[in-house]
C-alpha cells in the first residue's frame, strides 16, 4: 500500500496567453497554476518529496512547486501542493502535460503516488 495518495487535483488547466507586448518588450510567459492535495495515508510521520513529472514535449522548467519539495507530513495529515505553470511565449499553444508526484522519502523506489 502507497503511503501517500493524490485523491483529487485537475486534470487539465487553462494557460491562457497573455496580451501581445508592446513594441521593443519581451514577451511574456503564459502562466498558470494548478493545486492539489496530498495525504499521507499511514498512521506515522512520514517524509514526503514531491516533483512534477512531465511527457510529450512538457519541459520541466516550465514548472515549480510552491515551498518547500520535500515535507513532513503527520499520521493522516493533507497538505496542499500548489503547481506553477510558465510557458514560454515562443512555445506553439498545444497540450503539454504533467503529473504531480510523491514519493515516500525512506523508500523512493516502491513508495510512490501520482496525481
Amino acid at each position: 500500500m502507497a503511503t501517500f495518495e493524490i485523491p483529487d487535483g485537475p486534470t487539465s488547466v487553462d494557460v491562457p496567453r497573455p496580451a501581445p507586448p508592446t513594441a521593443g518588450a519581451p514577451a511574456a510567459p503564459a502562466t498558470a497554476a494548478a493545486t492539489y492535495n496530498v495525504t499521507n495515508r499511514s498512521n506515522a510521520i512520514c517524509d514526503g518529496r514531491l516533483a512534477v513529472q512531465v511527457a510529450a514535449a512538457s519541459k520541466a522548467e516550465w514548472f515549480s512547486i510552491d515551498g518547500e519539495r520535500e515535507r513532513a507530513f503527520g499520521p493522516g495529515e493533507t497538505q496542499t501542493a500548489n503547481v506553477r505553470i510558465a510557458i514560454p511565449a515562443e512555445v506553439a499553444a498545444g497540450e503539454y502535460p504533467f503529473r504531480l508526484r510523491v514519493v515516500a522519502v525512506n523508500d523512493p523506489d516502491n513508495d510512490h503516488a501520482e496525481g
